[in-house]
């Protein structure tokens, strides 16, 4: 009887394998890439269906078909290769033989009241198709659950997947391409061995990989690059993201290939990214730039001030960032502002664009935040108060607060009015010719302008109408100011200067992307590294009061400059409540102004306000401040409490003056009583020396009258020129939308007919011409391929256990551990992921309830946990555990002991 034969698959390199069956635990060496391994039976080694006794060839048969094969194999490859550059080098067979689609549900893992950057709560902007920029950073990093998803349809992989991005650290030093993944739009996973799963957005996973290829090969090329000893194995999933319903679909009929290299794009010219750095390095001011069909992309800069952004000079890096804002962001287009927090007492500062953890992204940021120094006076990040400094550049600048002392009355003396400051794109202006060969720059300077908040409208009808038309006058002389003298602005604030050297980055790149040079391989931009930088994700809020004498006549711009005071109150959130408010009358002089009360009625809030001094007494100031009403609350009684110290300071002067008071009449009494005395004749002594005794008290009354008068005179003054006003400052951003920058096609441009003029006369170094000093970049299209590697991790065995009807496995890969338990047939598996740091991801599938635990930690501390259950066929509804008794897994796990 013939020997009984079996196919199964290498588990590294998936080598299809003939062996002789049998029921005992064999050791085999793999014939291709020499990765020893055991088998048996029930081993999780895939296994390919057994050969009938007709499939079974002769020794030598086998060899002569088997040769066959691998000539024709290579052919195909090679024709591949010939026919297009993105086509995989092997094809293998798909997990499924039909297309499969199954729904993956992940509502309740939202916050729903998270506050996007248009203010709203997230679970409104879901429904707006319109808003699908302001709600994309808080929905597309969910594909990351479509790992879970394949392995609860397939099976534990051999070796552990993690998303490419976590070998990047946020704020660490790392290639343009990084952060687009870590937006979530295109999902990679791997083993960082020789696998890798690659989910894209499509209907069809080979066309969504086509589409996508120019991105993705970036992240594969980290994975696959020259050097690994084995051909990476892909498996591409196309998915679809239903913002609405919080739903992610997956076709589960991956594209599966093999490859060692993802070269650029066939057919496109490379982008020079040698000449484009020395270009940047040669700190020019960025003045055009042009698209030549022969030598691709080619930027010109002349001679001018020093060129930084973020306090560096401007690089190939930093033009890579804007690049990448303009050209892949998705809905999610580029901008910054400064949005409500759920915290009241803070900002969230908002990104798009993937701007965030940039040069440019900072550069933004503090542009922004420094109308907070235009409108109050004070420095947004040390809080100190910058008028004099400002004024050595612009000799003319008052705060919006300033202005209000000037122009108002104070009737409104106190109010909160909030109002958002922007700055726009509009105002920047690129000429081009028809063709878009050429692109010159014509103005590099954004616009500033103000709103008021949309919370102050009852309605978004109200909003638009009324939010430019109702700004305060001091708010829209402070901006045309500053629009008027931004060169000043320039010289005192060093990130407005570097706010238009962004400007001219932007305004190339929106440039290039409505040239769409699809000869170009632009995207070869993303490969280039970016230096280590990390930006803020929320702000302290900014609370002053302004205060300032005025007398009855009229106040001028000068006077005010001089004895306007500023106060920075925000400290006074970290002050406990009892030192602030002092006892509970103080508390329930709050609750007046919280609920809108004359601070006459505070008797009415007594109880409650001893029930908050009880509770909070000895917390901080900012532990009950739960809304927006509450921050106005503890503003106006700050501020009220700063007039009241004056006030204070005012009625020590009149408890002198109730003592002078007293003593004159004491006196007068006493002149009265002498004066009975004289007239009842005494003797002549005796009258002596009451009129001496008259006299002395006379002038003592008068020396005591006139101090009196004087003091009361200073009083009723200080009382009467004591003005105070509290302001806020809340919101606002810069928009750096690509359609908002002026790109006007023309043939007019006298400043773009001179750059063609010139251009042949422009070389890759300094050349003096008419004038001034040029420089363009060097082009000669040559490809210098930027490919970050992340180091191959070798995983090996280290224990396999096996008891009943469970078996399991540890690995370890350098300082990775990975436990994994299978039971129920290997249909059921158990398994501990340990990371650097250290954080631990354990995860439990039971089978029989198709349902999927996933638990991580992070320092120590269950930092999420989460469970997917399979409803029906084509449905997994990932839902959020309440448990927090999940305590920090033990090495080894005890579960896996068990199976020992």
């Amino acid at each position: 009887m013939p020997e009984q034969k079996i196919v199964i698959e290498c588990p590294k390199c998936s080598q299809r394998l003939r062996i002789e069956f049998t029921e005992r635990t064999v050791g085999i060496t793999c014939p291709k890439c020499a990765e020893h391994f055991f088998w048996n039976y029930e081993t999780h080694v895939k296994e390919a269906p057994l050969r009938s006794k007709r499939t079974i060839f002769s020794r030598r048969r086998a060899v002569i078909i088997g040769v066959a094969i691998a000539i024709a194999f290579i052919t195909c490859v090679m024709l591949l290769k010939t026919i297009s550059v993105t086509q995989p080098t092997k094809l293998t067979r798909s997990l499924l033989g039909s297309s499969k689609w199954v729904t993956v549900s992940y509502g309740d893992l939202l916050d729903r009241n998270a506050i996007v950057r248009t203010g709203q709560p997230l679970g409104t902007a879901l429904a707006d198709q319109s808003l699908r920029g302001a709600v994309q950073p808080f929905v597309d990093r969910y594909s990351y659950l479509l790992q879970h998803v394949v392995e609860m349809t397939f099976g534990a992989d051999v070796y552990p997947h993690n998303n490419v991005v976590d070998y990047y650290s946020i704020g660490a030093a790392q290639p343009a391409w990084v952060a687009i993944f870590r937006g979530g739009r295109i999902l990679v996973t791997t083993d960082n061995n020789s696998h890798a799963r690659v989910f894209v957005i499509g209907d069809e996973p080979r066309a969504a990989y086509k589409e996508g290829y120019s991105i993705i090969r970036h992240c594969l090329s980290s994975l696959a690059s020259p050097g690994k000893s084995s051909p990476l194995k892909v498996d591409v999933f196309a998915y679809k993201n239903d913002y609405a319903k919080s739903e992610l679909s997956l076709c589960l009929d991956p594209f599966s290939f093999e490859a060692t290299d993802f070269p650029p794009p066939s057919g496109k010219l490379p982008v020079d990214l040698i000449g484009l750095e020395e270009f940047f390095d040669n700190n020019g001011e960025l003045e055009a730039a042009k698209l030549d069909g022969k030598k691709g992309l080619i930027l010109y800069a002349r001679k001018g001030s020093s060129q930084t952004v973020a306090g560096h000079n401007i690089s190939l890096a930093d033009f890579a960032v804007a690049y990448r804002a303009v050209a892949r962001a998705g809905d999610n287009e580029a901008f910054i502002s400064l949005d409500p927090h759920r915290d009241p007492t803070k900002v969230t500062v908002n990104f798009g664009g993937f701007l965030e953890d940039t040069r440019i992204g900072s550069v933004v940021l503090e542009a922004d935040k420094r109308f907070k120094t235009i409108t109050s006076g004070l420095d947004p990040n040390s809080f100190k108060d910058l008028r004099s400094y400002t004024r050595q550049s612009v000799p003319t600048f008052l705060t919006s607060s300033e202005r209000d002392i000037v122009e108002t009355d104070f009737s409104n003396k106190g109010n909160w009015v909030e109002t958002r400051f922007w700055f726009y794109p509009e105002s920047i202006r690129v000429d081009s010719d028809f063709s878009y060969t050429y692109a010159q720059i014509i103005n590099p300077q954004f616009t500033a302008d103000a709103e008021r908040s949309r919370d102050d409208f009852g309605s978004p009808e109200e909003f638009a109408e009324k939010k430019k038309r109702t700004l305060m006058l001091s708010v829209r002389e402070n901006i045309d100011h500053l629009n008027r003298n931004y060169a000043q602005y320039e010289r005192a604030f060093t990130e407005l200067k570097e706010l238009t050297s962004v400007a001219r980055l932007m305004a190339i790149t929106v440039w290039l992307r409505k040239a769409q040079p699809d000869w170009l391989d632009v995207d070869e931009l993303l490969s280039v590294d970016l230096p280590p930088f990390k930006t803020d994700r929320e702000k302290i809020q900014m609370i002053a009061v302004t205060h300032a004498s005025v007398s009855s006549t009229a106040t001028d711009a000068n006077y005010v400059r001089n004895n306007a005071k500023i106060e920075f109150i925000t400290p006074f959130l970290d002050r406990t409540v009892k030192s602030l408010f002092l006892d509970y009358h103080g508390i329930a002089k709050y609750l007046c102004y919280k609920n809108g009360a004359e601070r006459t009625l505070s008797s009415r809030y007594e109880d409650e306000a001893m029930n908050l001094m009880s509770e909070f007494g000895n917390r901080p100031v900012r532990t009950i401040i739960g809304s927006k009403d509450d921050l106005k609350a503890f503003a106006s009684y700050v501020a009220d409490r700063a007039e009241s110290s004056v006030r204070a300071a005012a009625h020590i002067r009149d408890d002198q003056l109730a003592s002078d008071k007293r003593k004159l009449e004491e006196i007068r009494l006493r002149i009265e009583e002498i004066e009975h005395r004289i007239k009842a004749s005494p003797s002549e002594s005796e009258y002596n020396s009451c009129v001496d005794e008259h006299n002395q008290l006379v002038n003592e009354y008068e020396l005591i009258r006139q101090r009196f008068n004087g003091k009361a005179t200073l009083l009723n003054k200080s009382l009467a020129r004591t003005h105070l006003l509290s302001i806020v400052e809340i919101g606002g951003g810069i928009n750096l939308e690509a359609e908002h920058f002026g790109i006007n096609k023309t043939r007019e441009s006298m400043k773009l007919r001179h750059l063609q003029t010139i251009d042949e006369m422009i070389g890759p170094t300094w050349s003096s011409i008419e004038g001034s000093q040029w420089i363009k970049s060097r082009a000669e299209a040559r490809s210098a391929r930027h490919v970050s590697t992340i180091a191959k991790a070798n995983w090996t065995t280290e224990t396999r256990t096996k008891s009943a009807d469970i078996r399991g496995e540890h690995l370890t890969a350098g300082n990775k551990s990975y436990w994994v338990s299978f039971s129920d047939g290997g249909k059921s598996w158990h398994d501990l992921l340990r990371l650097p740091g250290p954080s631990y991801r354990e995860r439990m599938y039971d089978a029989s309830k198709a349902t999927l635990h996933i638990a991580e930690f992070r320092a120590g501390r269950l930092d999420s946990y989460i469970i997917a259950r399979r409803d029906g066929t084509d449905r997994i509804v990932f839902s959020k555990s309440n448990r927090q008794d999940v305590v920090k897994p033990s090495e080894p796990p005890t579960w896996w002991a068990a199976s020992q």
